[in-house]
Parts: structure tokens; C-alpha cells; sequence
């Protein structure tokens, strides 16, 4: 597996072996590599700003809880003009681990299914980057960036007046009318 760009392994040793009574707790903050590198993996302009705060507790012998707050500062580009689109990231987040689905516990959600336990060791910074790929709007638009379809029809399609297929049953008339 290739090193993440922002890297923090954690020793899951240190929480011992007795569910709830450590928490470790840890404060990520990001140096100019590593938001560079986090900008290029997510087809960013740019990570201005990317700080994080997580606990990790052992809720039972086989769950790992990590809760966190991301707070990241981000330029990405519209969908549409392709122009710089600065967006802010203010995130609270949980990431549920473990060794299996009994050790989840019966009040897993079949689609709220753990993530595999990791082993002796837990990368927090591998796991931030990914909250922060989850935070990022999938379609950026700069403001008054709009997708135009032609004409006046993406207004009609709200309005439900655009019909698109009015085209096809206008020529179907005509063939109709002449056969």
C-alpha cells in the first residue's frame, strides 16, 4: 500500500486492552507537502488550511471508535467554468472499526457496516484524508455558473413544460400525415 500523503500511524497498544477507560486523543496539523499532496489526490487547486482533531477509545475487545473534526480550507474547480471555487470544510465525523460483525454489535445498520479493524496499528492521518475526500462537494460551481442545455429549456425542464421528446412526436405527425 502506498505511504499517504499525510501520514500519522498510531500504536493501538497505547489504548491497552480494556474497552472505554483510555482515550488517545490527537491533533493533526498539515505542513505545505502534505496539503500539496492532499490537493493532488483530490483534484484540488489547493489545501489551504487542513487541521483535524480525533479520539480513538476501545469501545469493546474488538471495536475501535474514532471520533473527529476536520476543518479544512479548500479551492476546487467548477463543474462548469472550471474557475477557482473556494469552499470551507467544518466537519464532524465517526469511523466505527472492527475485528468482525460481532464484535460491531447487533446495532450496526447492514449499510453502517464497520470498517476492517487495522491491525496493531491505525493510520489517523490516512483516516482524516478520507473524511476529507468524503466532505468535498462532488459538483463545485462558481457563482453564477449555470449548465445551459439551449434555449430556454433548462428553465422549462423546471417548470415542467420542457418536453423532450415534443420533437419526436411532432415528426411522427408529419410521417402519419403523409402515408
Amino acid at each position: 500500500m502506498a505511504k499517504s500523503e499525510l501520514s500519522r500511524p498510531f500504536q493501538l497498544a497505547e489504548l491497552g486492552d480494556r474497552p472505554n477507560l483510555q482515550v488517545a486523543r490527537l491533533a493533526i496539523r498539515t505542513d505545505v507537502d502534505e496539503r500539496a499532496g492532499l490537493a493532488r489526490r483530490f483534484d484540488l487547486l489547493s489545501v489551504d488550511e487542513f487541521v483535524a482533531t480525533v479520539a480513538v477509545r476501545l469501545d469493546n475487545p474488538g471495536k475501535l471508535v474514532v471520533n473527529g473534526h476536520l476543518r479544512a480550507a479548500v479551492v476546487q474547480r467548477c463543474v462548469v467554468t472550471l474557475d477557482p471555487v473556494p469552499a470551507t470544510i467544518d466537519e464532524e465525523f465517526e469511523v466505527v472499526l472492527a475485528k468482525d460483525e460481532e464484535a460491531a454489535g447487533e446495532e450496526e445498520a447492514e449499510l453502517d457496516l464497520p470498517e476492517p479493524w487495522p491491525g496493531a496499528e491505525l493510520d489517523l492521518g490516512e483516516l482524516v484524508a478520507q473524511q476529507l475526500g468524503i466532505a468535498l462537494d462532488p459538483y463545485p460551481r462558481a457563482p453564477g455558473a449555470d449548465v445551459v442545455l439551449g434555449g430556454d429549456q433548462d428553465q422549462g425542464a423546471e417548470t415542467g413544460s420542457h418536453r423532450p421528446f415534443s420533437g419526436l412526436a411532432e415528426l411522427r405527425d408529419r410521417l402519419g400525415r403523409k402515408g
